[in-house]
């Protein structure tokens, strides 16, 4: 009789941790995963994006939702990134700082780790090429073209690197090779 209880008690305890509904604990949930997009060049980035532009994250907010998989809500965090912009070379931003969002992040005590995302905090200096669909998960907001392949971070001697296309240039060469697409 003992386990039979025993069972459904912890069964309903994870489905309320899974829902969010229960934990308040200190220690986070977890959550792992990995974004498969392809791999595009420069070239392509520019022709499937709406928003070219280089700029500084300003900051940082990040919202919880839960994604159904069968009968259980997953939780996944979006992070929503502000861009002061410093150079446009595509598109017609309405104003000097956009707004584009990443799968991951930290919010409350759930954690979702993206492996193959780069990390980015306030403050890092950006090269993206952007594309909104009202159609898709991110609703009528901003988000990389491509993914990983849409994002070059630049250090403070101007080198623009892309982690996973394993790029890296000098910002006013990028700058100059995508002006060229323009054509």
């Amino acid at each position: 009789m003992k386990k039979i209880l025993f069972v459904p008690i912890i069964l309903a305890f994870g489905a309320m941790i899974m829902m969010g509904s229960y934990y308040t604990g200190h220690l986070p949930v977890t959550v792992s995963s990995t974004a498969l997009s392809p791999i595009y060049d420069d070239a392509e980035l520019y022709s499937k994006s709406i928003l070219v532009v280089h700029g500084t994250l300003t900051d940082q907010q990040t919202e919880l939702t839960f994604v159904k998989n069968g009968n259980i809500g997953a939780p996944y965090v979006y992070t929503t990134w502000t861009l002061l912009i410093n150079d446009i070379l595509k598109g017609s931003p309405t104003s000097e700082k956009i707004q584009f969002k990443t799968s991951g992040g930290t919010y409350k005590n759930v954690e979702h780790q993206i492996f193959d995302q780069i990390h980015m905090d306030t403050g890092d200096e950006l090269f993206v090429f952007l594309t909104k669909d009202p159609d898709s998960q991110w609703g009528n907001s901003y988000y990389l073209t491509g993914s990983q392949s849409g994002i070059y971070t630049v250090d403070e001697k101007g080198r623009a690197y892309n982690e996973l296309k394993d790029i890296n240039s000098n910002l006013n060469e990028l700058k100059t090779l995508i002006h060229s697409f323009e054509k």
